[in-house]
């Protein structure tokens, strides 16, 4: 699909001028939802409690701690140019080997590391790095001459039954104040602060530099589930997206019509800085002035822009006319996030009836109203529904993952592909068993 113009339809700002329902005994811990813009300068909390960088500090040059040599690794030159846009993943299950891919030419290597319950990047992009299967070392292999090493860790890291990507949350392998942590375990931005469910719905917090556990205070749990809890990327904002009623496993609803609303919580104050109703499964742009929602259920809302600072909110109607066949077309939506330029978002689409389906994924830009589609021509069996979807760095390519159960010969499992977000050419990464490019990895 080529480019085209998206009317935008500006919205009554989320405020307390909304009509919004009384406040019940379980919210009255809760700010008043009001105009009052949210915060999104850096953090200004005490020095004790300033906020780091988003990312570990990126070292001047690739840190070589004293280790025991493993071998180099001869590996081609677009591995070790820092500008490929390379993914990272395991090559066999349970196993020693690791895989990368070139996302430009479609290249791919496969080398041989310690066998490792982890993998990851260091944040400079110029090292590769397993954790041993009891935790206690670390295997590097530095990108540029292929050297690897094993390095002991003065802490040993957390480990799980299973092979999982990793995020280093800060420091060096085999010096002091070393951490890394699986990357689904919900870190801040800043690597400080740890988000964790409790299965009674609380929600605790654990704060890595004082080793503080909290629970939030006055947490309204009675009749809201959360549903969805992401960082914000500027500074320690967690925001809770919540319905009225549980879902299962797919987010589907007993009734079909539940209500949601959003809380922001600050962890350097501990405190609540405001909720939203009407506002679900959000996610912040890079800077932390907008976010983009969607504003009722079963992804059938089509993607609305709420600026944090103005309090004003605009959504994106006109998509049904761009995308539905026919008027009766059901028309679902799946919200991906936000370009670093603060104003191109990704999100992906699925519209048809009677078993007669169109499916692709979009780049939206939520300030011209300006939009271009791909991926759009993949579903020859119109089973190819875009599922998941991760940006590369430097948002020229695209990780994507269609329908469970729909897209492989025997009927199982999910297929994972590559595409350039510039041309909308693409490949499928060939995997056995599917679930390996789950964690695949962009280079930083």
């Amino acid at each position: 699909m080529g480019c085209v113009s998206i009317a935008k339809e500006p919205t009554q700002a989320i405020s307390a001028s909304t009509a919004v329902p009384s406040v019940s005994a379980t919210e009255t811990s809760l700010p008043a939802q009001s105009t009052a813009p949210i915060d999104t300068s850096t953090s200004t909390a005490a020095a004790t409690n300033t906020l780091r960088p988003t990312n570990t500090p990126r070292p001047t040059s690739t840190p070589r701690p004293t280790a025991t040599p493993l071998g180099p690794v001869a590996f081609p030159d677009w591995v070790s140019d820092p500008q490929t846009s390379v993914l990272l993943m395991p090559a066999q299950e349970n196993g020693s080997e690791l895989l990368v891919w070139n996302a430009a030419t479609q290249e791919n290597f496969s080398f041989t590391n310690l066998p490792f319950a982890g993998f990851f990047w260091m944040p400079d992009g110029k090292q590769i790095g397993t954790i041993s299967k009891d935790g206690k070392t670390v295997g590097l292999v530095n990108l540029s001459d292929g050297e690897r090493v094993q390095v002991a860790l003065a802490d040993p890291a957390p480990v799980e039954d299973f092979q999982t990507r990793y995020r280093v949350l800060a420091g060096v392998p085999g010096e002091p104040g070393f951490r890394i942590a699986p990357s689904w375990h919900n870190w801040s931005a800043d690597g400080r602060y740890l988000y964790q469910e409790l299965e009674n719905e609380q929600i605790q917090i654990t704060d890595s530099d004082s080793g503080d556990t909290w629970l939030i205070e006055n947490y309204p749990q009675t009749e809201w589930y959360t549903m969805q809890a992401e960082w914000a990327p500027h500074r320690p904002y967690l925001v809770i997206s919540q319905a009225d009623e549980p879902a299962d496993p797919y987010w589907l609803f007993v009734s079909g019509n539940p209500s949601f609303r959003t809380l922001v919580y600050d962890a350097d104050t501990r405190k609540w800085v405001t909720f939203f109703r009407d506002l679900a499964l959000p996610r912040w742009s890079p800077d932390g002035s907008s976010l983009i929602y969607q504003n009722y259920w079963f992804f059938q809302s089509p993607p609305c822009v709420f600026n944090v600072v103005s309090g004003s909110s605009e959504c994106f109607s006109d998509l049904s006319v761009v995308h539905k066949q026919s008027p009766d077309d059901a028309l679902l939506y799946l919200l991906w996030g936000w370009f670093d330029d603060n104003q191109t978002v990704v999100y992906s689409y699925g519209t048809g009836a009677n078993d007669e389906f169109k499916y692709g994924v979009c780049l939206l830009n939520v300030t011209t109203g300006a939009e271009r589609c791909i991926l759009d021509d993949i579903q020859p069996d119109n089973n190819k529904a875009v599922f998941w979807f991760d940006l590369s760095p430097n948002n020229h390519y695209g990780l994507f993952a269609g329908n469970y159960g729909l897209l492989t010969d025997d009927g199982g499992g999910a297929r994972y592909g590559v595409v350039d977000l510039q041309t909308g050419a693409y490949f499928f990464i060939g995997t056995d068993p599917w679930w390996l490019a789950e964690d695949a990895a962009w280079r930083p």
